[in-house]
């Protein structure tokens, strides 16, 4: 996949050089347009990669120079969020990570001024009857 990807890339941007470059012959070529107009717009082409180029140069410098000081995690530092309040300012009661991450189902209950989340029970399929739950009897046609 990767391979193809990087192949279709590159024919991509070779394409699209090449459908540049033929706009500008038509452009240079046209008996309609004026030197003035051919010269101002190969001026402002070659400021816009010239401002690219150096834009892209000071940018992988102010890289360099944060990797060389050590810095580079200092810049802007990831907080890990703590999930102990929700948007409205209510308390989170979470059981353990690896319960949430081995449940199908998770409950949620608002309790006062309390979201508790817990391990729910798997779904119920049709037609089939579950003691001892909120469901004792799934009716089919």
């Amino acid at each position: 996949m990767g391979k193809i990807y990087l192949a279709l890339r590159i024919v991509g941007a070779a394409l699209g050089w090449a459908l540049f470059f033929y706009w500008w012959a038509l452009v240079l070529h046209s008996p309609g347009g004026s030197n003035t107009h051919i010269e101002l717009s190969a001026l402002v082409l070659v400021l816009v990669i010239v401002l690219v180029v150096c834009g892209a140069l000071l940018w992988i410098q102010h890289n360099r120079n944060l990797a060389r000081k050590g810095r580079r995690g200092e810049v802007s530092r990831y907080v890990t969020p703590k999930f102990e309040r929700d948007y409205f300012g209510r308390a989170l009661a979470l059981p353990s990570r690896m319960v949430l991450l081995r449940s199908a189902v998770v409950n949620l209950r608002i309790v006062a001024h309390r979201k508790i989340y817990s391990k729910g029970a798997p779904p119920v399929e049709p037609g089939r009857k579950v003691h001892g739950t909120a469901v004792e009897e799934v009716a089919t046609s």
